[in-house]
């Protein structure tokens, strides 16, 4: 005897309807529990996508009084000149006021 039945991404509730013998509803049961995962994968990829790209404007509005310079670098991220003061690692470091606009 031969089990023949179609492909996962050709069932449909017609064929669900019309399912007879008994590994057609395997199959049907199968084919509807493989459904909701992927969905759900696809809401949750989307929603992490829309998260994480929100965040990273936000930041970039945000204005520091502070700037260390190291070489040729400007790191403007200090509130503080006593937090720029105590974030220096070599005795050539500078700390200066951040001349960009607000």
């Amino acid at each position: 005897m031969t089990i023949s039945f179609a492909p996962f991404d050709e069932i449909d509730d017609t064929f669900c309807q019309s399912a007879v013998k008994p590994y057609e509803w395997v199959v049907c049961l199968v084919a509807q529990q493989m459904e909701t995962p992927m969905r759900l994968m696809t809401i949750a990829a989307l929603l992490a996508a829309m998260i994480s790209g929100t965040s990273a404007f936000a930041q970039q509005s945000v204005f520091h009084p502070f700037c260390m310079q190291r070489g040729s670098s400007t790191e403007c991220a200090y509130d503080t000149m006593a937090q720029c003061m105590e974030s220096k690692m070599n005795p050539a470091d500078s700390c200066i006021p951040n001349q960009s606009n607000r």
